[in-house]
This record gives C-alpha cells, sequence and structure tokens, in this order.
C-alpha cells in the first residue's frame, strides 16, 4: 500500500505560519507543534490530499492553483510538502488529532516542543513565498 503523505506550510496576511499541536495520545509526535497534512488516501493524488487533510484538519479550504510544490524538501524528507499563502475558512480544529493552533513568525517556534525539521520546513517555505530565507534559530 502507497504510504506517501502531504504536508502544507499556511502563511496568512501577516506572514505568520498556521501550527497545530498534535494530541497527547498520537503514534507520532505526541504533544507537539506540526503542519497540517497525512497519509494519501486510495485514488488521491497529493494535492489532493493536502486538500482534503487540511480541510479536515484545521478547516481550511485551499485554492489548487495558489498551492506552491516544495519539491527540495519534498526529496529530502521522502514526504510531500506544500506552501501556500491563499486559504479560505476560518480555523476550526476538526478531527481529532490536535488540540490546540496558532498562528506564529518563525522566531516564535520554540523547536524543543515541536516534531523534527520543522523549522528547516518553515525556513524552505519562506524561501519559495517570499524569496529570501529566514535567520536560522537555536
Amino acid at each position: 500500500m502507497d504510504q506517501s503523505s502531504s504536508h502544507i506550510i499556511i502563511f496568512d496576511k501577516e506572514n505568520k505560519v498556521l501550527v497545530v499541536k498534535r494530541s497527547p495520545d498520537d503514534e507520532w509526535g505526541a504533544g507537539l507543534w506540526a503542519i497540517p497534512g497525512g497519509k494519501r488516501e486510495s485514488g488521491e493524488s497529493l494535492l489532493q490530499n493536502v486538500q482534503r487533510e487540511t480541510f479536515e484538519e484545521v478547516g481550511l479550504t485551499l485554492f489548487p492553483d495558489k498551492i506552491k510544490f516544495m519539491d527540495n524538501l519534498s526529496k529530502k524528507m521522502n514526504h510531500c510538502f506544500f506552501t501556500t499563502r491563499y486559504s479560505e475558512g476560518e480555523v476550526k480544529l476538526g478531527d481529532g488529532e490536535h488540540d490546540e493552533f496558532k498562528w506564529i513568525k518563525l522566531e516564535e517556534l520554540d523547536i524543543e516542543q515541536s516534531v523534527p525539521n520543522l523549522h528547516e520546513e518553515i525556513v524552505e517555505a519562506q524561501r519559495i513565498m517570499y524569496g529570501c530565507i529566514a535567520i536560522k534559530i537555536g
């Protein structure tokens, strides 16, 4: 069975990133901050996957023509990563996988309380969306 997954870094109008806190009983990354995403269902494209996961997890609708594929990061991490500045709706946690959400600036990210590589993922998304690289913290 295909175990591919897709994940997305969503920026708001103030260039903050949406992060979600994984439930304390989650199999992977319990209690840590992460980004929306998950495993692909049968017959789904990776783009459909990230749209579905985003809507199920945080209630936001994504626009396919406004989503950018993060090629370099996807190859390195063996998962598919996307980024966008465009979404519609208000964040509403909906699938039980997450306990909290917040919009943060990169410098507000607590690396010790985040899933592995989240800082690197956000830095790459900033580079793709804005043509700049943030200063690494930590």
